[in-house]
Formats: C-alpha cells, sequence, structure tokens
C-alpha cells in the first residue's frame, strides 16, 4: 500500500502541469499571461526617482523547429501573426510608453505544442544595478488563472518602500470587481481597510492586452495602513465566476530593489 501510494504521488506531481497548462475557455489556444512587460521603443521605462525598467521574457522550444501562435496579433518578430524559431529566443515586446508599462501581455500558443515549451519572465532595473540579473516574475498559465478568492501573505512596508497592487483579467471583460481587503496579523481577519476595484479593457482592441487595474501606493492610497509594518491582503471575486490573477510588489524608493508576493496558485 505504501509502495502504491507514493506512486499514485509521484504520478499526480508528473501530471499536474500539464493540467494547469490546458485551453480552459475552448477558444483553441492556450494563453500565457506575462504580467509585466516592460518595453518600449528604447528598450526602457522611466519610474520614479529617476528608475529605468526593462523585461526580459524567454521561451525555449525543445523541437529542432516550431511555428507558434502568438496572441492573434500579437507582433513577433516581423510576422505579425506567426514566427518560426529553434531552441531559445527572448521575446521583446514593443507595447507601450511609461504610463503603459505594467499592464502585462498574452501569449497564446496551440494546445499541441505546450508540452514542448518552458518560458520564464524577469524584470530588470537599470539604473540602480541592485538586482543586475532581473527578478523573476511568474507566467501564468491559462489553467492557473485564479478564480476563487485569494490573500496575498505578510506584505513588509516601511518608511522607505512603496508598495503596489495590481490585478489581471486576461478574458478582457468590459468591467470585473473585486473586493480588496488589508488584514492584520494580529487579530483573526482583522481588516484595517478595504475598497472594491474594477478592472478595465485597455485603449484599443488588441487581444494581447489583458485588462487590469493598479494601485501603485498602497500607503498613500489608505492611510489607515500607516504604521502597519505586515499585512495581508484578500482579493474576492464579486462577479464571478471570474478567471483573474494579482500580486504585489514592494519596492525600495532608493536601492529600487523589488520584491514581488504572488498567490498560492496550485492546491491539491
Amino acid at each position: 500500500m505504501q509502495r502504491f501510494g507514493l506512486t499514485v504521488f509521484i504520478l499526480t506531481l508528473l501530471a499536474r502541469p500539464m493540467v494547469a497548462q490546458r485551453d480552459t475557455n475552448n477558444d483553441g489556444l492556450v494563453d500565457v499571461l506575462v504580467p509585466i512587460a516592460v518595453q518600449t521603443s528604447e528598450s526602457f521605462v522611466l519610474g520614479a526617482y529617476g528608475s529605468r525598467w526593462a523585461t526580459e521574457t524567454w521561451v525555449r522550444t525543445e523541437r529542432a523547429t516550431f511555428d507558434a501562435r502568438f496572441q492573434r496579433d500579437y507582433p513577433c518578430y516581423q510576422d505579425p501573426i506567426r514566427c518560426t524559431f529553434a531552441g531559445q529566443r527572448s521575446i521583446r515586446p514593443q507595447i507601450g510608453t511609461a504610463g503603459e508599462a505594467d499592464r502585462g501581455v498574452l501569449l497564446s500558443f496551440h494546445p499541441a505544442t505546450v508540452k514542448l515549451l518552458t518560458l520564464s519572465s524577469r524584470v530588470l532595473e537599470l539604473s540602480r544595478n541592485a538586482q543586475p540579473n532581473g527578478v523573476d516574475v511568474p507566467v501564468v498559465w491559462e489553467g492557473n488563472y485564479l478564480t476563487d478568492p485569494t490573500v496575498l501573505l505578510a506584505i513588509p512596508q516601511t518608511d522607505e518602500s512603496r508598495v503596489a497592487l495590481r490585478i489581471y483579467d486576461p478574458r478582457r471583460r468590459p468591467e470585473a470587481r473585486f473586493r480588496v481587503e488589508f488584514l492584520s496579523l494580529e487579530g483573526s481577519n482583522q481588516v484595517i481597510a478595504e475598497t472594491v476595484l474594477t478592472t478595465q479593457r485597455q485603449q484599443g482592441t488588441e487581444l494581447y492586452l489583458p485588462a487590469y487595474v493598479t494601485i501603485n501606493d498602497l500607503g498613500m492610497t489608505f492611510p489607515q495602513l500607516a504604521g502597519v509594518e505586515r499585512f495581508d491582503i484578500r482579493i474576492t471575486p464579486l462577479e464571478g465566476p471570474i478567471e483573474y490573477w494579482t500580486f504585489a510588489a514592494v519596492t525600495h524608493r532608493e536601492t529600487q530593489h523589488v520584491l514581488f508576493i504572488v498567490p498560492d496558485r496550485e492546491k491539491p
């Protein structure tokens, strides 16, 4: 019985990535959300305090040549619809201006080729060189989009840091509403502050741009958080079922060192 249980456990672990990377809305493509895509014609965007931000998104295929369709009209090298490449390549989307840098992009792949792919995305701050190799930002496969309420745990806050919250709707609804509650770590579900946020579809009709909403500085927006060194953030969809994803970013104002706090995305 012990050997049987261990075998089932191992098979479950091996199967979970394939279950997660699936076409949940049956549109014939498997979408991947890249939550931050900081790229313009200048290869970086300007941030606060003279900072400069860039993104590297990497994709690798185990096939000698690979024909992938990126999100509908998503620009892929010189071909606006399809691209063919072998091995590992960096995708650098030219998608926005400084005011649009954190909106993210959607990539799409044919379901039959998903198992051949590996993706990674990193954000780099170029002016301070505090993290010269970048910070990993999880790419989110379609099967890993959230639908239930989620909690971002133990958000650290000091006078030297800025905490931002972002919520993405990859299905691009006209308006998706979320209750956001800031919870004390001292008491059980003690609400320090709360609000309702509504995601907005971005300008234009490009299908590679998710709807999203952001609060760039929680401390300035919610004075109730002043002096709170750590707190949880609970996000609850109000018009379900809604597929979404969210994260918090804690950025040091001087060094621009950044910490990403992401959801507990996979549960048994």
